[in-house]
């Protein structure tokens, strides 16, 4: 399943419509209507970070990865599907394949 169609379960299990989503989370208008075209399917990192940052109870692996639960649970473990994210309470920090730190929140 592609990270929009992810995005539009949230969406619907919310009760929103797309323009609802986006101004709560404060994205450009018809950014989901564009992604939803696309042949990857796929939001950028900064576009899934502010979604993250707005719906606190969305599930950040089962978002990126499609691995666990849609609402978030309280577990320590990270899924190998984020084997490039360290996760550091309360931040998550992200190496670059370049090594530079990338914080985001």
């Amino acid at each position: 399943m592609k990270t929009i169609e992810r995005v539009d379960l949230y969406i619907r299990s919310k009760g929103l419509n797309d323009r609802q989503f986006e101004v709560s989370a404060n994205l450009w208008n018809g950014i989901l209507g564009k992604a939803r075209k696309s042949k990857r399917g796929n939001l950028s990192n900064d576009i899934i970070d502010k979604i993250l940052n707005t719906y606190s109870d969305l599930s950040e692996v089962w978002l990126k990865c499609g691995e666990g639960e849609m609402i978030n649970e309280k577990s320590t473990k990270q899924p190998a599907c984020l084997s490039g994210w360290l996760f550091l309470f309360p931040h998550v920090v992200r190496i670059s394949p370049i090594g530079a730190i990338l914080q985001s929140g």
